[in-house]
Parts: C-alpha cells; structure tokens; sequence
C-alpha cells in the first residue's frame, strides 16, 4: 500500500509541474484559448473604433467577401448597411455564441447561399430602441481568417 501511495504522489507532482510550466497538452490548448480570445478583442476594439468614428470604411475592412460572386458591389452593400448602423444610437458591442442556422446556409431563386467562413462567433450590436423605431439588435456572422476574426457573407455554393 505505500508503495502504491508513493507512486501517486510522484505521479501528482510530474502531472502538477508539466501543466505548470506549459510543458503538457494544456499549454498548446490554452495558448489556442488564448489567441482566440486576443482575435475576438483585436476585432471589438477595431469595430468599436468604427462606430466612434463613424468609419464605413474602416469597418468594410473587417468584411470577408472573398467567395461573393460580385466582391465591389456586396462591399457597397455592406458599406451601405454599416453607415444606416452608424448613424444609429448604439448603445453596446459584444461577441455572442454562433448562430448555427448562418452555417446551413438558405435558398434564393435556384441559388443555395452559405457563409464563405466556418461561423465561430455572432457579433451583437445593441441598438438604443427609443432612436431606432424600435430595433433593438443588429447581428453579423463572425468567422476566422489567417488568426483573425472578420465578417462573415453569404456566397453562393456550387
């Protein structure tokens, strides 16, 4: 019976000192965790410098239109629906959960449309109601491009 003790407790320490200098699985997941969360930031902090500038364009940058059958023009659109979101009371930004229905992707015409990004997260633009006729929200797909965290749009699949 010590010897089974003693064992567990040179099994608890090695365990215990690999997790604790980064030397196990635990540090490539939480390094992973980490720039993940450090992406989701960069990107709050580049939107939320739009919107206190009221930068379109800027924000345009953060769009990921590869993919889009007509790149200039779905830029306009979103350049376009941007400046109506700016000249908005917004009241807060945040990252929420994926909304997972963005992933399946819809139907129009005799085109089937998907995000042209794996959806990771939903930014959430609150809306101050009183200002807006009552919209409350605004969302955007988010996925991951290179480590970063762009707008996602719908492209057509073939």
């Amino acid at each position: 019976m010590r010897l089974v003790h003693g064992a567990t407790v040179v099994v608890t320490i090695v365990l215990t000192l690999t997790l604790a200098l980064g030397c196990g699985p635990a540090e490539a997941e939480g390094s992973r965790r980490d720039s993940a969360v450090d992406a989701r930031i960069a990107f709050l902090d580049a939107f939320q410098s739009a919107c206190a500038a009221r930068d379109v364009d800027a924000a345009v940058e953060l769009v990921h239109l590869e993919g889009a059958q007509n790149p200039s023009r779905s830029a306009a659109r979103y350049r376009d629906k941007l400046a109506e979101l700016f000249a908005m009371k917004i009241e807060s930004l945040s990252i929420g959960p994926p909304d997972e229905s963005l992933s399946q992707g819809y139907v129009r015409g005799a085109t089937r449309y998907r995000a042209n990004l794996d959806i990771v997260a939903t930014l959430v633009v609150e809306l101050d109601p009183h200002v807006t006729n009552g919209m409350a929200t605004s969302t955007f797909p988010l996925g991951r491009v290179d480590g970063e965290i762009r707008i996602a749009t719908a492209v057509p699949v073939p």
